[in-house]
């Protein structure tokens, strides 16, 4: 099996959706790089350190039919937009995420993985930008842990809204999340990964099985976000 072609397979199937692998170096790009979706616009552009948040995801190919022995493989993408209902400098406390509504929105044409080949392989193949240039997260519904206080400087969030990915909308339920204010912003970063499942948005794996000689493929990525907003 020619070595390019199996990591461009695993990676195509991985790259779902977002989120982020600590310490992998994904960069931001302004706001206003990524299109604008056909949304009820939320009303405020969130400004986020580029060194500090990143968004990517992991997936596992197999080396066997049973998937006994598997490789993982990661990724991540450059260019996404944060919005939410309210600016970053209104949130004084954390009881304030009460009532706020964000949308992560990542063009998936900037996808990297260090391989500009695949990169191309998974945006024309995988994602099919063309048609389904991007992925969106909305999240609508924040609750904030019961012992935090206006004082509290961090807390655990569960978090519901919905993701679009490849023209197809799923409820995203209970996203558990670790949110920080800090006299900079807003941290907010995944305390447990979002299984993601390839099926559900119809993505086409099976043509890119066969492309690339996979004995299987895990059938859903695991997904974490880091974001540092800044007012």
């Amino acid at each position: 099996m020619n070595r390019f072609v199996t990591t461009t397979c695993a990676i195509a199937s991985a790259a779902l959706l977002i989120g982020t692998i600590s310490g992998m170096g994904s960069r931001a790009t302004k706001p206003a790089d990524v299109p604008v979706t056909e949304s009820t616009p939320l009303g405020y552009m969130a400004n986020f350190g580029s060194d500090a948040s990143s968004l990517g995801f992991v997936m596992h190919k197999w080396m066997d039919p049973k998937g006994e022995k598997k490789v993982g493989v990661k990724g991540t993408f450059q260019t996404y937009s944060v919005e939410l209902n309210r600016p970053v400098a209104a949130l004084k406390t954390l009881r304030d995420l009460d009532g706020l509504k964000a949308r992560i929105v990542v063009d998936l044409a900037s996808v990297d993985t260090a391989n500009p080949a695949r990169n191309l392989n998974i945006i024309t193949h995988y994602f099919e930008t063309k048609q389904f240039a991007q992925a969106v997260v909305d999240l609508d519904h924040f609750r904030v842990s019961s012992k935090t206080t206006p004082d509290s400087v961090s807390a655990e969030v569960l978090a519901d809204g919905s993701l679009t990915v490849h023209g197809i909308t799923k409820p995203l339920t209970s996203a558990h999340l670790k949110v920080s204010k800090s006299p900079s912003g807003i941290g907010i970063t995944t305390m447990a990964p979002i299984s993601i499942a390839s099926a559900d948005y119809d993505l086409p794996t099976t043509a890119l099985l066969k492309a690339c000689g996979h004995a299987g493929l895990d059938p859903a990525a695991a997904v974490t976000v880091t974001l540092a907003l800044h007012p």
